[in-house]
């Protein structure tokens, strides 16, 4: 109960706060998590994939002042990296790469998909 009321006073700061914050640079992190059960997760399809569907917070980074880490749930491939850095090239943002960055937990493959 405690800690709910300490969330709440934090979050009702973060949102008084918001307009000063959001005029400053910053970087956003973004981890992938979807908060069912550890039954529901073992027995949805393509668990891990659906999770990933949130990799479009990266484009934040169309915001000056916005630089993102994206927590992935797994590995992604070259191709897909790239697909999205054309993306954002197309959107003309210089140098994506330096915006935005992808990482992934070290013991990923230890998690069940």
């Amino acid at each position: 109960e405690e800690s709910i009321s300490e969330w709440k006073i934090m979050m009702k700061e973060f949102r008084r706060r918001w307009p000063d914050v959001k005029k400053k640079r910053r970087v956003e992190i973004h981890i992938n998590s979807f908060s069912f059960a550890e039954e529901k997760r073992l027995s949805m399809e393509k668990f891990q994939q659906r999770e990933n569907s949130q990799i479009s917070r990266i484009f934040s980074v169309k915001d000056p002042k916005v630089d993102v880490i994206y927590v992935a749930p797994f590995t992604l491939t070259n191709e897909v990296y790239e697909y999205y850095k054309k993306i954002l090239e197309l959107g003309e943002l210089e140098k994506p790469e330096n915006r935005f960055h992808i990482v992934v937990p070290e013991n990923y493959v230890k998690f069940k998909e």
